[in-house]
């Protein structure tokens, strides 16, 4: 028992002592930038959407054309403002401000 005792009081000490300088509300305020967000598509951040001309777009710093795969996306259609993409069975929305928005079958 004496053990357990002593490697709670271990923690307790490791614990107080890293988070003694800052209360539990400026922890947490601190960490907000770095949570993301669980419904967003995970392999947005690697498609950077910058124009839309004609019948190219500029994906990721190339032009790219309907039927050209990026990063494992189809173009599949382009719009004014947004493309679509398929992966696998699944069509998504890539818009101008990055968000990747799964589209309804």
């Amino acid at each position: 028992m004496k053990k357990y005792r002593l490697i709670f009081v271990l923690l307790l000490v490791g614990y107080t002592t890293s988070y003694a300088e800052q209360s539990p509300k400026q922890s947490v305020i601190e960490s907000i930038p770095t949570l993301t967000n669980p419904f967003k598509h995970s392999s947005t951040q690697n498609l950077e959407l910058k124009a839309i001309v004609n019948n190219k777009v500029l994906l990721n710093q190339e032009w790219h054309k309907l039927g050209d795969v990026v990063e494992g996306y189809t173009i599949i259609a382009l719009h004014p403002q947004a493309i679509i993409l398929q992966k696998s069975s699944s069509r998504f929305k890539l818009s101008f401000n990055g968000e990747l928005e799964k589209l309804e079958p």
